[in-house]
């Protein structure tokens, strides 16, 4: 009787711990993001989209044209994300586009905890700008702008189809973060 019983008891536990739990409620998660591998391409000018600037980006990413000129976005598809671009000539006019600048970026200071700003100066190209790095559940983390203070003025903002939950976008964060201060570093002005 006592190995019948034991026999049963194992018999019930196997059962239990093979089950395949059909039925059963799953805790609530988020799906596991992975960022891309770090493959770098150069987007270069290109006369039909009338883009005057070049920089470095990851190979997993695209362009996409928008109709005003040197405007468009740096498509991320397996990250549901992009880096929006938006180009304008200067024109006497760069108090007011730092201005603007300065104003889309503490848009999200609202739900932000914190932003910081790096300054980039690259002489040598006639580039210089601003990163603002805002920590929070911002729909928007890492955003700059570019001149040479006379001619060209661009702005870049990154953008994830998701809703703002920081810790389980983290890594899609600090992966477009990374590639926002690449392509800052590598832009170069085409005239």
């Amino acid at each position: 009787m006592k190995i019948r019983g034991m026999v049963a008891l194992m018999a019930l536990a196997t059962g239990l711990a093979c089950s395949d739990n059909n039925g059963m409620p799953l805790p609530h998660g988020h799906m596991r993001i992975g960022v891309p591998m770090d493959s770098v391409v150069t987007l270069s000018n290109d006369p039909l989209q009338q883009r005057p600037f070049a920089f470095k980006h990851n190979a997993s990413a695209h362009w996409e044209a928008r109709k005003e000129s040197g405007w468009g976005d740096l498509v991320y598809p397996d990250l549901h994300a992009r880096i929006e671009f938006t180009y304008k000539p200067v024109n006497g006019q760069l108090l007011r586009l730092i201005d603007d600048a300065f104003a889309l970026a503490y848009k999200h200071n609202i739900v932000a905890d914190g932003m910081t700003q790096h300054v980039y100066s690259h002489p040598e190209v006639a580039v210089h700008g601003l990163l603002f790095a805002i920590q929070g559940n911002s729909a928007s983390a890492t955003q700059w702008f570019a001149t040479d203070s006379s001619r060209h003025f661009l702005r870049a903002a990154t953008s994830i189809y998701a809703r703002p939950n920081r810790d389980s976008l983290a890594p899609v964060n600090a992966f477009l973060h990374q590639e926002m201060e690449r392509i800052m570093e590598s832009l170069v002005w085409i005239d």
